[in-house]
């Protein structure tokens, strides 16, 4: 039985040959982006003996949550929000999807209510974390000069 075009392997690509490390921006910013967060969580584990096991409090959430595991939100904007160059030349996406999706969320929770919203939510953050390690994959190939491309 023939395979249909849609079928084929999404990439069919050769990596140039080069055997060194090929950075993003730089070794050093590369280095910091990837290793501050683990260095920043194991500098944080003493904290994680004060916290009571039943809930979180704000003091803890903040350093534990937003500085480290979202992380990787912190590079999008240092790498759109922060670049005025980028944000000049597609400012209507960079401005236009946050409003986009504060309203949007705004709208799924009143008409359906806490659960509606946590649950659509929960299903977006899935998705957003099966996609991560895609996209990071994707910086590397375009760093590479490289396109993906269905054959």
């Amino acid at each position: 039985m023939r395979k249909h075009d849609d079928d084929a392997p999404v990439a069919s690509y050769e990596l140039p040959a080069r055997s060194a490390y090929t950075p993003l921006f730089s070794p050093r910013m590369d280095s910091l982006a990837f290793v501050a967060p683990i260095i920043v969580a194991f500098l944080l584990i003493p904290t994680l003996w004060t916290i009571p096991t039943d809930s979180v409090p704000y003091w803890a959430w903040v350093p534990l949550v937003v500085c480290v595991d979202v992380a990787h939100v912190w590079a999008t904007v240092f790498r759109t929000y922060l670049d005025h160059r980028e944000l000049l030349r597609r400012p209507s996406l960079y401005l236009g999807v946050p409003m986009g999706v504060f309203a949007g969320s705004f709208a799924l929770y009143r008409m359906g209510g806490s659960q509606c919203f946590w649950t659509a939510n929960s299903y977006i953050a899935i998705h957003h974390f099966v996609k991560q390690d895609l996209g990071l994959l994707f910086l590397f190939i375009a760093r590479f000069g490289q396109r993906l491309s269905k054959r």
